[in-house]
């Protein structure tokens, strides 16, 4: 800004200089005309004396003292009198040879000239300067996107709640695009697109509102990967959506915006959904160089997605059994030891049981691998089929499951059990044209009524366990 000020300043007074100078030069040339008696010894009038009279002083002056569009044209039009005036010199006296005189009236001339390239110079600086401060917009905003994804990344791993993760997004994201007022990002579940996060909006409303995937207008408008600005949402939505969905999305503030910046997000080479960064009060809000910071936040966007999903896995790997579904050992541990200590602060039971699969190796021997993996998955999504919401199911290995019933006592966990028995008794497995009648043993123990310590609680259930299985072996 101060250099900016500068440089007006310094046009400003050079103009006024050039422009004396110029005075003093037509000055000194009409003193000097008069005093050596004008242009010819013998005074008479012709026609080319009118024409000298135009170039100088009149051409001459209007070249010095009007303000034209630049200094070129004011620089030019003193040359071009002086040099005609040098002309009809030249044609009056009829001497050929006589050089150019009165050489002195081009200083203004040049002056000019040279004011109008330090003004060229300086408004290619500018533009050149605007342009840096661009990219260096760009680049710190880039930056910002990066490092709110980077924050964001670091959120997710200790929530994976993708919805969570996209409403902290959409947050940073307004607080960050320049003129962002509100937004909101929309997720696409099979053909109906669904409100994930709203920022300016009630998000309970955005979420009952019915749209399908081509009720976007980011479909309407074509070419849906690439960003785009939408002017008055409102009157757009009227041309291209019913009645009702405009009536929800009016219910919910939806079409307050003005200007909408929007660009899709993209996971595995298909349109996984959209973000769309409002204002509400100028249609002139969002210009082409925004698309290229919703662009790039649609990108790291894409990124977080494919991340959560990574970690989605990685949770799954490490919580739930692959083949079955049940809890991991590991995670099993971590849940049995919060029931326990829950359970020793209220003074409330829980029953341990331990199951083991009887048969499997001779299924496996007969049958083969494959079977002997259906027969496991038939066992636990028959046990999972009879649990309730506050049970839990482990898998410990091979064979080997473990049932916790919370707030259960052994009575209780016998009768649950017994169920159990009589549901597979009556729904074997099914082998092609036969079926197995699938039995386990089981041992169970029960916390305060068997001990009041986890691992000795452990190590009962499993003792039973293998009691039962002996049993069973001796009733064959």
């Amino acid at each position: 800004m101060k250099d900016k000020n500068y440089v007006i300043r310094f046009m400003a007074i050079s103009n006024y200089v050039t422009r004396i100078v110029a005075l003093l030069c037509l000055g000194a040339f009409l003193v000097l005309l008069f005093v050596e008696g004008g242009h010819q010894e013998v005074l008479h009038f012709k026609i080319y004396d009118v024409f000298l009279l135009l170039s100088i002083p009149i051409m001459y002056s209007l070249g010095a003292f009007l303000r034209f569009k630049n200094e070129f044209i004011n620089g030019t039009i003193i040359f071009i009198s002086y040099v005609v005036y040098n002309i009809l010199i030249t044609i009056s006296t009829g001497n050929i040879s006589t050089p150019f005189a009165n050489s002195y009236l081009l200083i203004p001339a040049i002056m000019f000239m040279l004011l109008y390239i330090i003004r060229r110079y300086d408004d290619i600086r500018k533009v050149e300067m605007e342009k840096l401060y661009d990219e260096y917009e760009q680049l710190n905003q880039n930056y910002k996107i990066i490092e709110v994804m980077h924050d964001i990344t670091a959120e997710m791993l200790k929530d994976n709640d993708l919805d969570t993760i996209l409403q902290s997004i959409l947050d940073k994201a307004v607080s960050i695009i320049p003129q962002a007022q509100t937004g909101s990002i929309l997720i696409k579940e099979k053909d109906r697109m669904v409100f994930k996060a709203a920022v300016g909006y009630d998000l309970n409303i955005l979420k009952r509102v019915n749209l399908k995937f081509e009720d976007m207008y980011q479909f309407k408008l074509g070419n849906i990967y690439e960003p785009q600005v939408i002017r008055d949402i409102r009157t757009f939505n009227k041309s291209n959506l019913d009645e009702q969905q405009n009536k929800e999305l009016d219910e919910g503030d939806a079409l307050i915006a003005k200007s909408v910046l929007t660009c899709a997000i993209v996971f595995k080479d298909e349109i996984y959904g959209f973000i769309n960064l409002d204002n509400v009060e100028d249609e002139q809000a969002f210009q082409e160089k925004d698309k290229i910071f919703i662009k790039h936040l649609a990108q790291q966007l894409e990124v977080v997605v494919r991340n959560q999903a990574l970690v989605d896995d990685i949770y799954k790997l490490s919580r739930y059994d692959a083949l079955t579904g049940a809890y991991t050992r590991t995670y099993h541990t971590s849940l049995l030891k919060e029931i326990y200590e829950t359970s020793s602060k209220e003074h409330t039971v829980f029953s341990i049981c331990n199951l083991d699969i009887n048969e499997l190796k001779s299924v496996n021997d007969h049958y083969g691998h494959d079977v002997g993996d259906a027969y496991i998955i038939y066992f636990s999504n028959m046990i999972k089929k009879n649990l309730s919401l506050d049970d839990m199911f482990s898998r410990m290995g091979g064979d080997e499951f473990i049932i916790v019933y919370k707030e259960c006592d052994k009575k209780c966990a016998e009768q649950r059990i017994k169920e159990l028995r009589s549901r597979f008794q009556k729904q074997p497995f099914p082998l092609n044209s036969k079926s197995i009648h699938l039995t386990f043993g089981c041992g169970i123990s029960t916390f305060m009524e068997d001990s009041v310590d986890l691992e000795k609680l452990l190590v009962i259930a499993d003792q039973r366990m293998y009691v039962n299985k002996k049993e069973m072996n001796n009733h064959r």
